[in-house]
């Protein structure tokens, strides 16, 4: 060790005993012979009663009273299994814990020489909000440019780029997949009749009694003003129009109230267009858009 001035112990004494971090030291049977006031808070007790715990001891406390350290399970023995298996494999470790005050920290740990182990941590809840708070800002950015706003499914970019990827893997596998179109036929009069409020009710009932009758698999996307489309991946021919008959039973004339008001509307299906190694899913949706002329 480089030689150092000798009133350092002290000093770092001192400094521990001050300081926010987190900051205490296992002996080579894992029990706690030194720690300060953040890090015996951590653990949810005080300096004099955490000194000299063992590490199983301080987390059954945590899990038993509820305080200091989350410990997530119903069963503390695997819970301790399972971290004495990671405690001590390595000179240097660092993870992220969280705590029932809402607090989360930085906890690191340092081997040392002769078994003794170094437990240090620091407050990170800010960055782990922000962390939060940007993952949910770019959840929703993405929402935003992939979801209708009108109704909650694929808009017409997003729909296009899913099925390809759909299609792709149904390639791979060797299986088939169909595309089909459902257009209703009178959207654009009950916008005029009733407002835009009330089309956009129609299309969103539409859209879940149609959703209902598909598997999770399958590709459903708005398109048009008055159009969904539909990949049916995995599917072939009889089964697409299996499907399709399935389809035509929701599409039939409907009613939903609006404002007091029966609105009735219907839809009706395109024929499905199986997808082939020579077309495309914008080829295709142009042909099943023909097919309604």
């Amino acid at each position: 060790m480089d030689r150092v001035p000798a009133n350092i112990f002290p000093l770092l004494i001192e400094a521990y005993a001050k300081t926010q971090d987190c900051v205490g030291i296992f002996d080579p049977q894992d029990r706690l012979i030194y720690c300060n006031k953040s890090l015996a808070a951590m653990f949810g007790t005080t300096q004099v009663l955490a000194t000299n715990q063992t590490f199983d001891q301080l987390v059954e406390h945590c899990f038993v009273h509820n305080e200091g350290l989350i410990i997530e399970t119903t069963n503390l023995e695997q819970w301790l299994a399972y971290a004495h298996s990671r405690r001590r494999m390595q000179d240097y470790r660092r993870f992220e814990v969280d705590l029932h005050d809402g607090r989360w920290v930085m906890m690191t740990e340092q081997v040392m020489a002769g078994g003794y182990m170094l437990l240090s941590a620091i407050n990170i809840t800010d960055k782990v909000v922000e962390r939060e708070n940007l993952s949910d800002l770019s959840d929703n950015l993405f929402k935003l440019a992939s979801v209708d706003a009108s109704i909650p499914i694929y808009n017409e970019r997003h729909f296009n780029e899913l099925a390809q990827l759909a299609w792709q893997r149904s390639q791979r596998i060797g299986n088939s997949a169909a595309i089909l179109l459902v257009r209703l036929n009178n959207i654009g009069q009950i916008a005029q009749e009733f407002g835009c409020g009330a089309s956009d009710s129609v299309l969103r009932a539409q859209a879940h009694s149609l959703k209902e009758q598909l598997r999770p698999y399958d590709i459903f996307g708005y398109i048009e003003h008055d159009t969904f489309a539909l990949l049916l991946s995995d599917t072939d021919k009889i089964g697409a129009t299996t499907i399709f008959n399935r389809l035509n039973n929701v599409c039939d004339e409907q009613t939903i109230a609006i404002n007091d008001q029966q609105i009735a509307f219907s839809s009706k299906l395109s024929p499905p267009f199986s997808i082939n190694q020579n077309s495309s899913i914008k080829s295709l949706i142009f042909q099943a858009k023909n097919s309604f002329l």
